[in-house]
């Protein structure tokens, strides 16, 4: 499972063993006309970007060219119907919201466990639901919430997690009270085997591109143009499969890449379009 996720920055290679799943296709809201193409270019320009896999719903699934390589797609499972999916296709993992665990013996491939904590202690709620499914069929356990946690707290907490359960953690930090964009740099300080982001304008993740310039800052250097084209290319590719990108079209506009500090405050309306 875990990976070498680097940040390439000019001429210096920060490696990271962490492995970054992007769920930006899990609701996006695609224009009519998206093509196969476009969705396989975008997950291609994610890859470039770091991406070791992208999580999307069985909407995003049935849109993508028929022999997309599906070691690096996990399946988020939405109801009971996308067992008919998750079966038939060798997806990487398969992420199960704590509402449907009780399917999970049904499931014959790696499962990630998702399980939002909402402020609650994180041992507790796992023990909870360790009573309705065996943890064996589980690969990796996934805490969603606003963590607030300093790297050595967060370091704690997991350590703690790993004593007793013996899996890989993925973190997904939202942006409920604090910046999710900080809680997702303590979780790769803290050494998290995987860290759930989302590429995009997006209030309730922490944003991929966001964390990777904190992440370069941090380290006091700049990204490399390979990783600046590879950003660029995610942008436009992400535009072409929303509604937004369709509004350019009616509207005559066309889209704009805008790359903004983490603590910049984002005038969305006004950042993504420019006067053609």
């Amino acid at each position: 499972m875990k990976m070498i996720c680097g940040l390439f920055l000019k001429g210096r290679h920060i490696g990271m063993k962490v492995s970054i799943i992007d769920n930006s296709l899990c609701d996006s809201s695609f224009v009519s006309d998206v093509k196969p193409e476009a969705i396989k270019a975008y997950t291609d320009a994610l890859h470039e970007f770091g991406v070791s896999y992208i999580e999307m719903t069985t909407d995003s699934f049935i849109m993508i060219p028929p022999a997309s390589d599906m070691s690096k797609i996990i399946l988020r499972m939405t109801s009971v119907r996308d067992l008919l999916y998750i079966n038939s296709f060798d997806f990487a993992y398969v992420v199960v919201p704590a509402h449907l665990t009780d399917l999970i013996p049904k499931i014959e491939r790696p499962v990630i466990s998702e399980l939002c904590l909402h402020g609650s202690d994180y041992m507790r709620v796992t023990e909870m639901f360790e009573k309705n499914f065996e943890l064996d069929k589980v690969s990796m356990i996934r805490f969603v919430d606003d963590f607030r946690k300093s790297p050595q707290e967060m370091a704690r907490m997991l350590a703690e997690y790993r004593r007793k359960y013996y899996r890989p953690i993925d973190i997904c930090p939202t942006n409920k009270y604090t910046n999710a964009v900080s809680e997702a740099i303590a979780a790769v300080i803290a050494k998290s085997d995987s860290l759930t982001m989302r590429f995009g304008d997006y209030e309730q993740y922490a944003e991929l591109q966001d964390y990777t310039v904190s992440l370069a800052t941090l380290f006091g250097v700049a990204p490399s143009p390979q990783m600046i084209m590879a950003l660029y290319k995610c942008r436009i590719m992400s535009l072409t499969l929303t509604s937004r990108s369709h509004f350019c079209r009616v509207s005559g506009q066309k889209p704009r890449l805008t790359l903004l500090l983490p603590k910049q405050k984002k005038k969305r309306a006004e950042s993504c379009f420019t006067a053609s």
